[in-house]
């Protein structure tokens, strides 16, 4: 009995596993063109992922006339403007040069820790993998791996939230007015 309940708790685990492996690669792969080109880098489309074309066009990211405001939007994503920090609306935003250049080095602060990050999530995830491959660690194991990998991606949230409000607060009212509506598609 208590090997049924370990294989059917192990084949949960393994598609819960494969799933957030699966969100983690997708999520990991959104962004990369912006950050590379504020690194002075080009990356080619692979990469980025032969996919990331596509997921940059359905978050109409920037691009004038693609029906989703000046920057787009997401579901609760505000688009491009949130991972660039306003730099894609700045015409539109009449961000001063002084604006420009500190958000400029909030991006880049957060481009590096973003780096780090997503290399500690891979790093978890590996780990994990070898965990789960192991017949002899135990479930307790197994389950402090997955929430700490869990816990890594919560810190990569609350840590892009962090810096998208810390370059929010250098905006005028008047500019985070025009923001609202570049998000609204107005």
């Amino acid at each position: 009995m208590k090997k049924v309940g370990l294989t059917i708790s192990l084949i949960f685990l393994f598609i819960l596993l494969t799933f957030t492996w699966s969100f983690a690669q997708m999520e990991m792969g959104k962004g990369c063109k912006h950050e590379a080109k504020a690194m002075g880098e080009e990356m080619s489309k692979e990469k980025c992922g032969q996919h990331q074309e596509g997921m940059m066009q359905q978050m109409g990211c920037c691009k004038m006339g693609s029906g989703m405001g000046m920057c787009g939007m997401m579901g609760e994503e505000m688009g491009c403007c949130k991972r660039e920090f306003f730099l894609c609306c700045k015409d539109e935003l009449k961000l001063s040069d002084k604006q420009v250049e500190a958000i400029k080095s909030i991006k880049m602060g957060f481009v590096k820790s973003r780096i780090k990050m997503e290399a500690d999530l891979q790093i978890a995830h590996l780990e994990l993998k070898a965990l789960m491959d192991e017949d002899k660690a135990s479930m307790k194991e197994i389950e402090a791996k997955l929430r700490s990998v869990e816990k890594l991606k919560v810190d990569m949230k609350l840590s892009h939230i962090k810096t998208f409000r810390e370059a929010k607060a250098l905006l005028t009212p008047e500019q985070k007015e025009k923001m609202m509506k570049c998000h609204q598609g107005m």
